[in-house]
């Protein structure tokens, strides 16, 4: 969504939808035409969802009429997935009614992207060919189209245009033995915030190592977000051609409230008054700027240079250390979708989360501590 002021003194907000087309709402302040704007674009999603399909209607036009507009307002990375998979079954699904694509041909697909190199011709500026060969599909690519298969598909059969997913029951190739991914211990974590300490990067690796948020989250939190010694979790900072720019988080359950430690809470609170908590110059950190300086923090702390992911990863395994139960991990780190019946206890859950985060408090604050002594 972009504003503009106009000549005349109005606002004009303005957002693609569909391709090419635009909405524009219009104010006398960007919050009116933003306001505007917004009740165009629920008319538009109604009129665009309300439109009638033919009676069998081919994949490759449910996808483009019903499951992509229902996903407009994901993440940008997320869309950005599924158009990549979109890419690799349209050619070959999109003629088919929905009904006419069974579980036995999606098995193959797979079976086929995971075993066959491929080819692919585009053309230069200069109009010559360039011809670009890659390898099969690796499983946690095979994954993710599978995914997006069984999405869509679960879409059309909440739509009754087909009477059961034909995806439930496609197997992936067997899981090829993975070594462990390296993560650092909390020494480790404490000697890379010590290197941090006057920079950027000190917040969000805090942010990442022991409080386990992803890269985007750990950059988009701001000072209301700390609310009642809790961090609510709740936008993402992603790339965009303008810059870093907030967005959606990655899923619902991304979602979520960590309940802080009394020291966590306190030194958290301290960062800032008002505003992003984590910024450089009064600015938002480019998710990728993040990545290339995590490296060059790793080197002046003496300690082994692994990627942001591992970060995340170590607050899992310091606190699987512990002895903190699996649920409780998934639902700290937001992996779980958490069921409605469990909403209704959502005070005790808190407690036994600011239980298991406190017991990593303490064992990070030890560790500190012997680090000063010395």
């Amino acid at each position: 969504m972009a504003s503009f002021h106009k000549p005349s003194g109005r606002w004009q907000a303005t957002r693609r939808v569909g391709g090419s087309r635009r909405l524009s709402g219009w104010g006398s302040t960007p919050d009116e035409a933003e306001a505007d704007l917004a009740r165009k674009l629920v008319r538009d999603a109604i009129a665009r969802e309300s439109a009638p399909l033919p009676v069998r209607p081919s994949l490759a036009e449910y996808f483009v009429r019903v499951y992509a507009p229902k996903v407009a307002d994901h993440s940008a990375k997320w869309r950005e997935q599924i158009a990549w998979a979109s890419d690799h079954f349209l050619p070959v699904f999109g003629e088919l009614p929905l009904d006419r694509v069974g579980r036995h041909q999606i098995q193959a697909f797979l079976l086929a992207k995971g075993r066959e190199e491929r080819t692919v011709v585009t053309t230069s500026t200069r109009g010559k060919p360039i011809v670009r060969r890659y390898p099969p599909l690796s499983r946690s690519s095979l994954g993710h189209l599978r995914k997006v298969l069984h999405a869509v598909f679960e879409t059309a059969s909440a739509d009754d245009l087909i009477l059961k997913n034909p995806v439930a029951h496609v197997q992936l190739p067997p899981q090829r033995v993975r070594r462990e991914t390296a993560t650092y211990d909390l020494a480790q974590i404490a000697r890379l915030l010590e290197a941090s300490r006057d920079t950027t990067w000190h917040r969000p690796i805090f942010l990442c190592a022991l409080l386990g948020l992803r890269r985007g989250e750990a950059l988009g939190v701001r000072r209301e977000d700390l609310f009642d010694g809790a961090l609510h979790v709740q936008r993402d900072v992603e790339d965009g051609p303008d810059g870093p720019r907030t967005g959606p988080l990655k899923t619902l359950s991304s979602d979520r409230w960590l309940p802080l430690p009394d020291g966590m809470a306190r030194e958290v609170a301290s960062w800032e008054e008002s505003g992003h908590l984590v910024t450089w110059r009064g600015c938002l950190i480019r998710p990728n700027g993040f990545t290339h300086a995590l490296p060059k923090t790793a080197a002046r702390a003496g300690v082994p240079v692994l990627t942001v992911h591992a970060l995340r990863a170590s607050f899992n395994s310091a606190l699987a250390d512990l002895g903190c139960p699996l649920e409780w991990r998934r639902e700290m780190m937001g992996h779980s979708q958490r069921g409605v019946t469990e909403r209704h206890y959502t005070k005790y859950r808190e407690e036994i989360a600011r239980e298991w985060l406190g017991k990593l408090w303490t064992a990070f604050e030890a560790v500190r501590a012997d680090r000063a002594s010395t």
